[in-house]
C-alpha cells in the first residue's frame, strides 16, 4: 500500500541512536597512592554478549549479560595508566572501545624563594627564584608570584611528562621604599581538575621586604618661621632606612646646654627660641639630607611718648590683635611716673 510505503521511507530517514560508551565520571584525577573507581555503561547497544576492562591495573575480564561494568584501583602506583572499556557483541560488529581519562596527579614537596637577599637596595633590581620540587604532572602547573597588590606575574611550563619534575620560576623585583615591609609569596597552583573545577595550591613562605633607602623629610624640606614668645618646635622628621639620626646646628648665640640636650632629636622644641637660622641634617648609611628652619622678629612698633622735658621711646613685638592694649597699658604707667607736666605727647612708628 501507498501509505505502508511512506512510513517505510520516513522511518529510514529518522536519525539511529549509535552504540556507544559513557563514564562515570567522565574523568578520572586521582592522587598518586589513593585508589580508583569508576563506572562503563553501554548505550542504545544492541546484540551486547558482554563487557570488560583492559588494564595493566585494575583489568576485568569479559562479563557477560551486562550493561554497566565497575572499575577499581586500590592503590594507583603508575604515573601513566591506560584503561580502555571495550564491549563484545553477538553478530558481525567490531568490538567497541575507549579510554579512560585518567590523570594521577602529585603536589609538590616543597615551593620556597631560594637565597632571598637579606636586605634590598631602593631602585635596585634583584632577580628571585621559586624552586617547586617534586610535582606532576608540570604541564598542568602554574606558578604565580604575589605582592601586596596582587598578581606580579605567571608563569606556565609545557614539560610534556608524567612523572615527578622540579620547576623553577624567576622574577624581577625593583623595590621601592613604600614596598619595605610588605610581603612576596611564590604560588605553586596544579589545574587537573575537568570543567573549571578550583586548582590545588601551595604557597612558599612569605618574603617580607627590607628596603634600605636614604632620608626624607615628612614635612616641607625648608621652613621660615616668626619668632614666638610661646613655645615652638621645628619639626625635623624624616623617613629612611636604616633609621635616620639627627643633628642639629642652632643660631650662634643658643646657650651650649640648650644645644648638647637637643643635639639628637628629630623634633626641636627650645625654652627660648632666638631669630638666626636653625638646621638639622637627618643621616643614615645610605646618605644625608639637610632641613633649615629660619626663625625672624615679629614685626616690632616704636612707640614715642614726648613729655616736657624728655622723651621715652620703647619698641614693641606683639600680635597686632594685642597692640592696643599694650600700647594703653605702658602709655598709663608712662605718664603716670615720669609725667611732670598736665599733659603728656605720644606717637607710634612701625618698624621691622
Amino acid at each position: 500500500c501507498k501509505f505502508c510505503l511512506f512510513l517505510g521511507i520516513f522511518s529510514s530517514r529518522l536519525p539511529v541512536s549509535a552504540c556507544g560508551i559513557m563514564f562515570t565520571p567522565p574523568k578520572v584525577v586521582v592522587r598518586y597512592g589513593d585508589p580508583v573507581d569508576a563506572n562503563c555503561t553501554s548505550l542504545s547497544c544492541h546484540n551486547v554478549t558482554g563487557m570488560g576492562w583492559e588494564s595493566p591495573y585494575g583489568a576485568v575480564r569479559l562479563t557477560k549479560n551486562v550493561s554497566s561494568l565497575p572499575y577499581k584501583i586500590d592503590k594507583v602506583k603508575d604515573w601513566e595508566i591506560t584503561s580502555h572499556c571495550y564491549i563484545s557483541f553477538s553478530d558481525n560488529q567490531s568490538q567497541r572501545h575507549k579510554i579512560l581519562p585518567i590523570t594521577v596527579y602529585k603536589m609538590p614537596a616543597n615551593v620556597s624563594v631560594t637565597n632571598p637577599p637579606e636586605h634590598l637596595l631602593e631602585g635596585v633590581t634583584y632577580f628571585l627564584k621559586c624552586d617547586v620540587r617534586d610535582v606532576a604532572p608540570a604541564q598542568n602547573l602554574s606558578v604565580f608570584w604575589l605582592g601586596k597588590k596582587g598578581e606580579l606575574k605567571k608563569e606556565t611550563f609545557s614539560e610534556d611528562s608524567f612523572t615527578p619534575l622540579d620547576v623553577a620560576s624567576s622574577l624581577d623585583l625593583t623595590p621601592r621604599r613604600d614596598d619595605h615591609g610588605s610581603e612576596i609569596r611564590c604560588e605553586a597552583r596544579l589545574d587537573v581538575f575537568p570543567d573549571g573545577g578550583a586548582p590545588l595550591t601551595m604557597q612558599s613562605q612569605p618574603l617580607v621586604l627590607n628596603v634600605l633607602y636614604p632620608p626624607n623629610f615628612l614635612r616641607p624640606e625648608n621652613e621660615t618661621l616668626e619668632r614666638s614668645h610661646s613655645s615652638m618646635t621645628f619639626d625635623c622628621t624624616a623617613a629612611g632606612n636604616p633609621k635616620p639620626v639627627y643633628n642639629w646646628s642652632f643660631a650662634s648665640s643658643t646657650h651650649p646646654e640648650e644645644q648638647i640636650k637637643n643635639m639628637n632629636k628629630a623634633a626641636l622644641s627650645p625654652e627660648l627660641v632666638l631669630s638666626g637660622t636653625y638646621s638639622c641634617t637627618a643621616s643614615n648609611t645610605l646618605g644625608s639630607k639637610t632641613k633649615y628652619f629660619i626663625i625672624t622678629e615679629a614685626e616690632g612698633t616704636l612707640l614715642l611718648l614726648n613729655f616736657v622735658d624728655s622723651s621715652f621711646y620703647l619698641k614693641v613685638a606683639a600680635p597686632r590683635s594685642q597692640l592696643t592694649v599694650v600700647f594703653v597699658v605702658i602709655i598709663v604707667l608712662a605718664c603716670v611716673v615720669y609725667h611732670r607736666e598736665p599733659r603728656c605727647f605720644m606717637s607710634t612708628n612701625k618698624i621691622s
